[in-house]
């Protein structure tokens, strides 16, 4: 059965594949505005990763123009940004990340998928407003978000550092807001925002409450980023001495996990009048709370 908003007369549902030029052509026909909720994996090497990750998002933005969509909303994600520390806070113009070779299969797609896009804009004219939201929280959403650290029979995190800097935490309302706000917005084609909410708690914090909420002992366990990597590194000798052409793991990605950069999104509050939640008892209600027992 559907359930809301899929069971409204008001929504048609169209079954068909991504990558398929006549699906994606055919759901574009008299669409004036696209949201691509792009997609957020698949595939258990980088071939089929770009085929379902970058290879869909061509397709829906080749098709949104020749169909002569006014405004393409793409929602990908901050991993398309290196996200280690550094000097400055992260903006919507801070640009995708460089060497995205040296990053996971994930991250690297996002990478491609936000610089393909603007390559469109600035080329062809793609209409396109690029949205990046953080580590989404809230109903609907897994507790046992990656962003936090590897989660090992939901019992214990290994985190991906030692979990005590703020992280871009978002609620799910909020980036749904943010969503309606950028097919609105004026003259915004061509522009990126992250979509970052204002309550920012560390990783140590955030399993804390929330093994409060579950009523389980869930535990944060710090490590150090550059044992993870000398971990993974050790174990892709292994791989390779089985004869598996894969690329070696690199530090830079394992620093990025960490995600100790800091964000600035005053251009995306300004730009489409976005306003996410600043309360803190109602941000640990609506995060943390929506999935007690």
């Amino acid at each position: 059965a559907s359930r809301a908003p899929f069971d409204s007369p008001l929504v048609e549902i169209m079954r068909g594949d991504v990558a398929s030029r006549a699906d994606v052509e055919r759901a574009m026909a008299g669409m004036t505005l696209a949201v691509n909720l792009a997609h957020g994996g698949g595939g258990t090497d980088w071939p089929e990763i770009k085929r379902t990750m970058v290879d869909s998002a061509v397709m829906v933005a080749e098709c949104a123009q020749a169909a002569g969509v006014g405004r393409l909303v793409h929602v990908g994600s901050i991993a398309s940004l290196y996200l280690g520390p550094q000097p400055a806070p992260i903006t919507g113009a801070t640009p995708p990340a460089r060497h995205e070779a040296q990053r996971g299969d994930y991250a690297r797609a996002k990478v491609l998928c936000d610089r393909m896009l603007l390559a469109r804009h600035a080329r062809d004219g793609l209409p396109v407003v690029i949205l990046r939201p953080g580590v989404v929280v809230g109903e609907g959403s897994s507790p046992f978000h990656s962003g936090l650290g590897l989660f090992n029979s939901e019992r214990h995190c290994i985190g991906w550092n030692a979990g005590r800097n703020p992280l871009p935490f978002v609620l799910v309302e909020d980036v749904a807001e943010a969503i309606l706000l950028a097919c609105e917005a004026p003259g915004i084609e061509g522009k990126c925002y992250n979509l970052v909410g204002d309550v920012r708690p560390d990783a140590r914090t955030y399993i804390a409450r929330l093994a409060t909420a579950l009523q389980r002992p869930l535990r944060f366990h710090p490590q150090s980023p550059t044992w993870l990597w000398l971990e993974d590194y050790g174990k892709w000798i292994i791989k390779r001495a089985t004869g598996r052409r894969i690329p070696p793991p690199a530090q830079r990605d394992f620093l990025s996990r960490g995600m100790r950069a800091s964000f600035d999104c005053v251009d995306a509050q300004r730009d489409l009048n976005w306003h996410p939640l600043r309360d803190a008892a109602t941000f640990w209600q609506r995060a943390v709370g929506v999935h007690a027992g």
